[in-house]
């Protein structure tokens, strides 16, 4: 099989996929041939139309839209890459069954959340780097099948924003970052989330949070990508926590868990000092342990006032008085 029939193979098993998913009555051309294939790769780079859209911080967002044939074959090779692999947990952005509801929903009920976005995200995932993963497991394509197909992905030899292929490309170009993360996150009992270029590391303390960042920052850098330092926050309970736009305030997933966690935290004070329960939550500031504390109890009372929060407010009041 040549390059070129391993590609259209790629792509037309794709279409197949999209085409079960489909009623009849809206069914398009599932099947492209061999020369479609050829022709469209003679014009690649004429098949975008540029144009720009405004963010919300006031910039311009670059976006490269391609034309209809070449953005029906590369929903075809969207679909056949979404077939051979799955996002790693920790993955919430442009992956089936998973939102940014699900992706804030990880940090619910956390003390500290650092969020920070990584600079340039689609422009810095170069053609190589697709043709690399396109080669690797799951995917195994052939090296001269991979580099054809990252072409057909890629524009001026990066992703380009617009292109239906790009959001899932970052998800499998990045399941080693993923991994990492979710590692060094476990380690620290922290919990970990990625939607797109937005990264959220939750924890316990606000100094642990700071050296996650530096740890955070060391590892993005070897995996080829820079922290946008502008919009780094790490965010305590005491503040409004939000976390792709959503208040990690505003819902709690597991009322249970979280007074669970507020009565082992009370009954280390109680029982042991206020040194041994600053230390359980690595905090090292008695007052900012306190507010913190406070502040907790007051979301549990509002989000479920029960008897047994009503008991630890009363605890927690003969501790501090």
């Amino acid at each position: 099989m040549t390059p070129f029939e391993e590609v259209t193979q790629f792509i037309n098993n794709g279409l197949s996929v999209l085409k079960e998913d489909t009623p009849k009555k809206h069914r398009e051309v599932f099947e492209v041939s061999l020369d479609q294939i050829f022709g469209a790769y003679k014009h690649l780079d004429e098949s975008y139309i540029a144009f720009e859209i405004p963010k919300k911080s006031g910039e311009m967002r670059q976006i490269e839209a391609p034309n209809r044939k070449l953005k029906w074959m590369q929903k075809g090779i969207k679909a056949q890459l979404e077939t051979l692999f799955e996002a790693e947990p920790g993955a919430h952005g442009f992956v089936p069954g998973r939102s940014i509801q699900s992706n804030a929903g990880m940090h619910v009920g956390q003390w500290y959340v650092l969020n920070l976005d990584i600079a340039g995200f689609f422009p810095s995932i170069k053609r190589g780097r697709v043709q690399t993963v396109l080669q690797l497991d799951p995917i195994r394509l052939s090296k001269p099948a991979a580099r054809i197909l990252a072409e057909f992905c890629t524009r001026n030899r990066a992703l380009p924003q617009g292109a239906p292929t790009s959001p899932t490309l970052t998800n499998l170009v990045c399941m080693r970052l993923d991994r990492k993360l979710e590692k060094l996150a476990r380690h620290y009992r922290c919990r970990y989330s990625r939607y797109a270029d937005d990264i959220t590391i939750s924890g316990p303390s606000k100094e642990l949070m700071h050296h996650l960042l530096e740890r955070i920052t060391k590892i993005l850098k070897t995996e080829g990508f820079q922290v946008q330092e502008s919009k780094t926050r790490i965010l305590p309970t005491s503040h409004r926590q939000e976390v792709t736009g959503l208040s990690v305030h505003a819902f709690v997933n597991s009322p249970r868990t979280y007074r669970r966690h507020l009565r082992a935290l009370l009954h280390t004070w109680q029982s042991k000092g206020v040194e041994a329960a600053m230390q359980s939550v690595q905090i090292t500031d008695e007052t900012q342990f306190i507010a913190i504390v406070r502040g907790r109890l007051q979301h549990a009372q509002h989000t479920n006032n029960t008897a047994e929060v009503q008991r630890l407010r009363t605890t927690f009041h003969q501790l501090t008085a």
